[in-house]
């Protein structure tokens, strides 16, 4: 059995547990019983049936219980929200964030629907994306994100794993952002004559 829409994965997951597409039995925290029973990363049986990588192999009621253990967590000042915020801004930074996720057909073509919407009450198009690579070329994404009209980073980095040409030439802008020199008289030209993004 591969997954092979929405709501196909939707009823795979909503139980009070998780069959195991290998052996048939049924778990809570399904992560567990794959990686320690059947020796294979949980990376690789999403990518076996199709599950997208982003999703937990875990129930509903499960999460619910984990997000409150760390909202708990937040509460009592155990977790630092600006350090995880910092990681991530690292992350994105460096071009690795948008590396980690591989989604089937079905899941990108949803997630691609959400998120032109719903962010500062705007809805973005492609072009939108194109025009804040653009700006990036010559400031920093902390910078541009801060754009009335420009999307913010985990959204822009939610779409450019819908479209691999925009992610690669993503990519391709931070690479030349830390090979170049930003005290280069010439550094402003040479992005914008390498990286020219097109309607």
């Amino acid at each position: 059995m591969r997954i092979d829409s929405k709501e196909q994965l939707e009823a795979y997951l909503s139980g009070d547990k998780i069959e195991c597409l290998i052996c048939g039995k049924k778990y809570k925290m399904l992560g567990i019983h794959v990686s320690q029973t059947h020796k294979m990363p949980t990376e690789e049986y999403k990518k076996k049936f199709n599950i997208p990588l982003t999703r937990a192999l875990s129930t509903k009621a499960d999460l619910e219980k984990r997000s409150a253990q760390t909202k708990s967590r937040h509460e009592k000042g155990e977790l630092s929200i600006e350090k995880a915020i910092s990681v991530r801004r690292n992350l994105i930074e460096s071009g690795k964030y948008v590396q980690k996720f591989n989604m089937p057909d079905y899941a990108l073509k949803d997630r691609s629907n959400q998120i032109r919407k719903s962010h500062k009450g705007k809805v973005f198009t492609d072009h939108s994306y194109k025009e804040f690579l653009n700006r990036l070329k010559t400031r920093s994404l902390k910078d541009v994100t801060k754009d009335d009209d420009m999307p913010s980073e985990i959204t822009l980095m939610n779409y450019l794993n819908t479209n691999k040409k925009l992610k690669a030439r993503y990519k391709s802008i931070v690479k030349d952002r830390r090979g170049l020199s930003l005290n280069n008289k010439n550094y402003k030209n040479k992005l914008r004559n390498k990286h020219e993004v097109n309607d």
